[in-house]
């Protein structure tokens, strides 16, 4: 059962402030998609819930030995929520957080850490991981999960993935290699490092990560990549990318 979140723990808003406490560490958010009071949160020690925009919190039982690194709410089923850990894969609660069943049959053995979880937006039992060990896609709410890498040759480590709301078989993937579109769901990937890096140097030394990808919502030629080489824009899917906010940095 949920008990309520003790400790040297100072709470504002909806974040949670340590008082010489490791729960200082917030490592993923995530929000309901309707009742903007109920968030979880996920910190180096445990997973957090609250129903109250914040003003108190809930712990959950421990679930897995290992740490929880991303947290995914379901946006059609919001009682349903998924984490994914580091070295442990991905956990699923049918009943907002109070149980939670790894779901894992199909990942490899040793999943080394769960980047990213998100859910097609017409069927929300197609469900897509970034992973250390890859992209996996699961059709059944995450009882199964197939390796998706065809095309992705030269890496292994996802970072991130996201996909075109407005054409939702269209897929990006960030890497320790560059980005990668899919046309057709995940099924195979393309390079696209058009513009961000050449091959060579990217090649001699992995020379960038992708950190994040965005899809412009009203425009679904622009496409954003946060990379570890500064913030890049690409008007065309991602064939073509320019380097945009130099001056972020200043």
């Amino acid at each position: 059962m949920a008990a309520l979140l003790r400790g040297s723990v100072c709470l504002v808003g909806l974040f949670l402030l340590a008082c010489g406490s490791r729960e200082a560490a917030v490592v993923s958010i995530a929000l309901h998609p309707s009742n903007p009071n109920i968030v979880y949160v996920a910190t180096n020690e445990a997973v957090h819930k609250t129903r109250d925009g914040g003003a108190t919190w809930e712990q959950f039982q421990p679930f897995t030995a290992r740490r929880v690194t991303t947290l995914a709410i379901d946006p059609k089923l919001p009682a349903t929520v998924y984490a994914g850990t580091m070295g442990d894969a991905i956990y699923k609660s049918p009943d907002g957080g109070q149980h939670w069943l790894p779901h894992n049959v199909g990942l490899k053995e040793h999943v080394s850490f769960v980047n990213e979880i998100i859910f097609h937006p017409d069927n929300t039992e197609l469900i897509y991981l970034a992973t250390t060990v890859g992209a996996f896609i699961s059709k059944n709410g995450g009882r199964e999960w197939e390796e998706r890498m065809a095309g992705m040759k030269e890496v292994h480590i996802v970072t991130c993935i996201t996909l075109d709301h407005q054409h939702p078989r269209v897929l990006y993937a960030g890497t320790t290699g560059g980005t990668y579109r899919s046309d057709d769901g995940g099924t195979t990937w393309h390079k696209k490092n058009g513009g961000l890096i050449p091959d060579d140097v990217l090649n001699a030394a992995m020379a960038l990560g992708v950190n994040m990808l965005a899809v412009d919502p009203r425009n679904s030629d622009i496409v954003y990549a946060a990379t570890t080489k500064g913030l890049f824009r690409s008007g065309n899917r991602g064939d073509y990318w320019e380097q945009i906010g130099q001056h972020l940095a200043n």
